[in-house]
């Protein structure tokens, strides 16, 4: 059994047969290491370094793919900023239908990124620090793409019309200057406007974005003021203490002193609040406006005049004690009631004097705000006349004198006002009128007919330069002067009584003829019923 064991087979003895015959047969040298089992298998390095690479290029064409249709909101801003640069250099080389284009890719760039950031934002949750950033960012660009747009049209119309643009546009050399109220599309507006708020309110620490804000709250309708928001933009720019920019800084001063002198009060946490009654007020807020226009009086000089009415509004509230509880020092009730009527019938410094001269060289330049201020002053000087204590009736005629001939010599210089101001000619008909109603206790008194008389030629001068701004009521106003001028005229002065008639009837006519332009007013009509037969029973 053993020798079958260890007998060689047939085949290996016909191999070794053949192996002696012929030699060795030669080795084939192998790949694998020397240790290596015969029955290792060889790895795929080939195919395992292709895999690699395609899930290394798919992963990069992904990546790509995501920045291309997905792109972050700083990459997204970034491509919308250089949207709206690009369209300020259009505007300034006056290819106007590329600016239009560009500043519409911006205003599409600024609004996705909103989109993602306020739909990505859980349901009644506050954005984070970094989302209100991002937002800030994109309404400002929003608001400037707006803007930039209708700027670009308005410049593309001009340009068709051989015209000029209007010289208050921003050109394109100052990006970051809005004038908003010149979109001329109510729905554009109010987007244009909504964005900029809501970029101040993420962006308080941005001097340009705070500035735009500010200026443009403070030039709605007063009626409409968002006093909350008007408060704490004011703030932002009081903080960031721009000491380059005197005007920013007085803007923020008459709007905080404004603040603090009105005092509005709040129903709700989001209400825009309205004015507090003068009953109401309170003697601290009123000190702190005092102090902020005191600080305004050191950025701006001379003060506009806003402030110098405001100011005036607020020594008036201090110099009444039946506002205030309990009762203030009668020697400082007395004091500002003094500084009150130097600031409005001193005839060195007062509306009499330089204060008056000054506004007859601003007239054409005032702002409706300082028109109003303006004309706040002469109202406020109306209802102050002949109050003061110890003042003779001598002395006050000669207040009501020099009053009149101060609104007489700034109605002059609305005559001369330029075509585009001719709404503010006819304000000073106005105000003028309203003061004449005022003082028609005076009707006999020579100097008040001979006012009367002035303010008439001046108002003729107004009417035939500003024709298309007639006010009917007006034109009724001076009709009735003319008649209380010659109710009030001796019967042997046939020549101004000639002249009251045939100027009264050509008043009633002009108001007649406005009139028929405006919607009906019954009242308005009964009243030139009646003038017209009083001017035909004077002789």
């Amino acid at each position: 059994m053993a020798e079958e064991i260890f007998q060689p087979s047939e085949e290996k003895s016909a191999a070794e047969s053949r192996e002696r015959e012929t030699g060795p047969e030669p080795q084939i040298a192998s790949s694998e290491s020397p240790g290596a089992s015969a029955e290792s298998p060889r790895w795929p390095v080939r195919q395992i370094a292709v895999g690699v690479g395609m899930v290394l290029a798919l992963a990069l064409a992904g990546i790509l793919i995501w920045q291309l249709y997905f792109p972050s909101p700083s990459q997204r801003l970034r491509d919308g900023e250089a949207r709206f640069r690009a369209g300020q250099a259009a505007r300034q080389q006056r290819h106007w239908d590329r600016a239009m284009s560009r500043f519409t890719a911006a205003v599409s760039a600024a609004e996705e990124v909103i989109r993602r950031l306020e739909q990505n934002r859980l349901p009644n949750a506050s954005p984070t620090a970094e989302e209100e950033y991002w937002l800030g960012q994109a309404y400002w660009l929003r608001a400037r793409a707006l803007f930039g747009r209708t700027a670009a049209q308005i410049e593309q119309e001009a340009a068709q019309q051989q015209s000029s643009p209007p010289t208050a546009l921003p050109g394109p050399d100052t990006p970051e200057v809005l004038e908003l109220f010149m979109i001329t599309d109510a729905e554009t507006r109010r987007e244009a406007l909504n964005s900029l708020y809501r970029a101040s309110r993420y962006l308080a620490g941005n001097l340009a974005v705070q500035r735009e804000a500010l200026k443009h709250r403070m030039n709605e309708s007063f009626e409409n003021w968002n006093w909350r928001h008007l408060y704490q933009l004011a703030q932002n720019i009081e903080q960031l203490n721009p000491e380059d920019d005197l005007q920013l800084q007085a803007r923020a001063y008459y709007a905080l002193a404004l603040y603090h002198y009105h005092q509005p009060e709040f129903s709700t946490a989001n209400d825009a609040g309205k004015p507090r009654a003068a009953e109401r007020k309170e003697r601290s807020a009123m000190k702190q406006a005092e102090q902020y226009l005191e600080k305004l009086a050191s950025v701006e000089k001379p003060l506009r005049f806003r402030a110098v009415y405001l100011r005036a509004q607020v020594w008036h509230w201090l110099a009444e004690p039946r506002y205030q509880k309990p009762l203030p020092n009668p020697h400082e009730i007395k004091t500002y009631r003094q500084r009150l009527e130097q600031a409005l019938f001193d005839p060195e410094h007062g509306l009499p004097g330089a204060l008056g001269q000054q506004a007859q060289q601003q007239f054409e330049t005032l702002s409706p705000m300082d028109m109003e201020g303006l004309f706040g002053l002469y109202r406020l000087a109306l209802e102050l006349l002949g109050r003061s204590a110890g003042t003779t009736a001598e002395t006050s005629q000669l207040s009501k004198q020099r009053l009149v001939e101060s609104a007489l010599a700034l109605l002059k210089r609305a005559g001369d006002l330029p075509e585009a101001k001719g709404s503010a000619a006819w304000r000073a008909i106005r105000e003028t009128a309203q003061l004449f109603r005022a003082l028609r206790a005076e009707r006999d008194k020579p100097w008040w007919q001979d006012a009367v008389l002035q303010f008439e030629e001046c108002s003729e001068k107004i009417a035939t330069r500003f024709p298309q701004t007639m006010e009917p009521e007006l034109c009724a106003d001076l009709a009735d002067l003319l008649v209380a001028v010659a109710s009030a005229t001796d019967k042997k002065n046939t020549k101004q009584l000639q002249a009251c008639k045939r100027r009264g009837k050509d008043w009633v006519s002009r108001a007649r003829q406005a009139l028929d332009k405006v919607s009906p007013n019954e009242e308005l009509k009964t009243r030139l019923v009646r003038l017209e037969r009083a001017l035909n029973q004077l002789p």
